[in-house]
């Protein structure tokens, strides 16, 4: 842990130089358990989500829809880049970590008063006042969070990332069980306002508790003017990310009603939960890892083109998955009420099979401090996105959910080969990481939509087991039959290897 063991705070130095010796098994070993945490997460959260959407209305989850298009933007935006900044410097002293801290606690209760001062706004905006007092709940939840900010990500610079998934899981359990003992009552969408509000009130505490680094008072002249730089570029590019992903929401919401709103909700949580859970692990584990190879371009590229692979790899099965599946997994984790969250949930899956190699752009750019780049190609695709949106609105939540695939996919070669110009990472390294996964995903997803055509529909949870069963088993032919596919099942048992000597190490 971070200890201070003198007054004179001055001496502190984060160096985590020590962390580049086996950085391969110490990421793998890192990466598994994040997105085993994470994993376990998407299991309570389903499972979560299959539980109240039975108790709950369709209209609840688009009333709380409504409000995080506001506070999500926030959240976001909360840090401004700061906690990859602390974890892409090679060193970092106290007094820098210091006064990042009060930064981004200044920058969460200013935003919360924003909140407090936009919450009749969003009731007008949307015409229900029920809003006022949910956009006040979730304003309060996004301070308590901006205060455990950087005591999080000391702990993920020092690769103690087991330690970080165990609370979210434990703090996931807590708010789910809490969520469902409150629609139980009767309370509605409050159940779903105090899920989201007693996270950060649950987390922080104990983020504070197992990292033991403290603040000092924030200093002038400490050097983290370049650091603001970084993050502020870095800042730019999730807010115009998280506008654009939002837009579709407000749009839906505010023409449509929230009906619709949580139909498109629930399709698009279906579907982005899972690759989110395993997109994110993997950029917390490669961000740091990268940041320490950036002087060093032969195995930077190296382990850039292997983090890619596995992701894509775990990634891409699932979402092809879920499309050959939807109706199966609407009915099983939603309910019958839903059916009509599948065509949008079918449409939304050419977007999130490219979104499983969202690294390929940040993790590229954001460990060499390439972040006003990074935040060009964001700006590139933000732009068509809105646009295709607007577009889309016109044949409802299923035009715009199409309108999001068909934009990525027009826009994506273009976002990567601006990102990998100049770049010691090659566009032909992204090509060959997620070829393998990509085409045998595809090919057992054909192989397993003609198989269902001929067989009997059904619902039960024994089918969809089996029909995930059979899905994987076409993959791992299709991978072995693909030229190579010997010698790749090789190097992931070494990496399984490696991961285990890291650990015993």
């Amino acid at each position: 842990m971070f200890k201070q063991n003198s007054r004179d705070k001055n001496i502190q130095n984060f160096d985590n130089q020590d962390l580049t010796h086996n950085l391969v098994g110490k990421s793998l070993f890192g990466g598994a358990v994040t997105i085993g945490g994470r994993a376990a997460r998407v299991v309570i959260l389903i499972g979560g989500t299959a539980v109240l959407a039975r108790i709950l209305d369709p209209e609840d989850f688009g009333l709380v829809a409504m409000v995080t298009a506001l506070t999500g933007f926030c959240q976001v935006f909360m840090d401004a880049g700061l906690s990859v900044a602390t974890i892409q410097r090679e060193k970092i002293t106290h007094h820098q970590v210091s006064t990042i801290f009060w930064i981004i606690s200044a920058i969460s209760f200013c935003l919360m008063l924003t909140i407090f001062a936009a919450s009749p706004a969003v009731a007008w905006f949307y015409d229900d006042d029920r809003l006022i007092k949910i956009t006040l709940a979730f304003g309060v939840s996004i301070f308590l969070g901006g205060l455990g900010i950087q005591h999080r990500t000391l702990l993920r610079r020092e690769m103690r990332f087991g330690l970080v998934a165990g609370l979210e899981i434990g703090v996931q359990v807590a708010v789910t069980l809490i969520g469902i003992a409150l629609a139980l009552l009767g309370i509605g969408y409050w159940a779903l306002v105090g899920m989201h509000a007693l996270r950060p009130l649950i987390m922080t505490p104990l983020l504070w508790y197992f990292c033991s680094w403290r603040p000092g008072l924030p200093r002038r002249g400490t050097g983290v003017r370049p650091m603001i730089a970084f993050g502020g570029f870095l800042s730019i590019t999730r807010v115009m990310d998280y506008l654009v992903k939002s837009m579709d929401n407000i749009l839906i919401g505010s023409l449509i009603g929230s009906y619709s709103l949580g139909l498109y909700t629930r399709a698009y949580s279906l579907i982005m939960m899972p690759i989110t859970q395993i997109n994110y692990p993997a950029s917390t584990v490669v961000t740091p890892a990268l940041s320490r190879l950036q002087d060093d371009p032969v195995r930077y590229r190296k382990y850039y083109n292997r983090a890619l692979f596995l992701n894509t790899l775990f990634a891409m099965p699932v979402v092809i998955l879920t499309f050959v599946a939807a109706e199966e997994i609407v009915l099983l984790f939603l309910g019958e009420k839903w059916t009509g969250a599948v065509p949008l949930l079918r449409a939304l899956i050419p977007a999130t099979f490219i979104y499983t190699f969202n690294g390929a752009l940040g993790w590229a750019l954001t460990p060499l401090g390439k972040t006003k780049q990074l935040m060009k190609v964001f700006l590139f695709e933000g732009v068509f996105t809105i646009v295709a949106f607007f577009i889309g609105i016109k044949w409802g939540a299923l035009g715009v959910a199409t309108a999001l695939s068909v934009q990525t996919i027009v826009t994506r070669p273009f976002s990567l080969w601006y990102t990998f110009r100049n770049s010691v990472v090659k566009f032909y390294d992204v090509v060959s990481a997620v070829f393998r996964p990509a085409l045998a995903s595809l090919l057992a997803g054909g192989v397993l939509y003609w198989l269902k055509t001929v067989l009997v529909d059904d619902s039960s949870w024994l089918f969809l087991f089996v029909f995930a069963v059979l899905y994987f088993l076409f993959f791992a032919i299709t991978w072995v039959a693909i030229p190579g596919g010997i010698k790749e099942i090789r190097n992931i048992i070494r990496y399984v290897e490696i991961m285990r000597s890291s650990r015993k190490g």
